[in-house]
């Protein structure tokens, strides 16, 4: 359903250009004299039009682009940071199972020693 309304937007868009361009094909002639000496050969209207709103467009895209850089900088120095945090993590995780063996052999030493401490007791004593 998108993408048929995108095309469909679009479609309507190339039809108006078309239209613009076909209603302001007069020849006219740019001229920045106060500032420029420069005077562009004749060219249909719309072309210079039509060049003004590419130019806008490129340097919105530009400008937004330019603004969205600090957000861009931050999103990849948090990307590091939770990088370096699901490492840490998953050390600590080794090290935990680790400690867990280690924990559990005291305990089955530390039940031996008791049991054979009892079979000790009992032998010495006769009872």
């Amino acid at each position: 359903m998108g993408r048929v309304f995108s095309w469909l937007v679009m479609g309507v868009i190339a039809v108006v250009i078309i239209l613009f361009a076909l209603t302001n094909s007069h020849k006219t002639m740019l001229s920045l004299k106060p500032i420029f000496e420069y005077e562009t050969p004749q060219l249909p209207f719309y072309l210079f039009v039509l060049a003004a709103v590419f130019v806008g467009f490129i340097a919105g895209g530009l400008i937004a682009w330019i603004s969205g850089s600090r957000l861009r900088r931050r999103a990849r120095t948090m990307s590091r940071h939770i990088d370096r945090l699901e490492q840490e993590s998953v050390e600590m995780q080794a090290q935990i199972t680790r400690l867990e063996d280690a924990a559990d052999k005291v305990e089955e030493v530390a039940h031996e020693l008791e049991s054979g401490t009892a079979h000790e007791e009992e032998r010495l004593t006769g009872v």
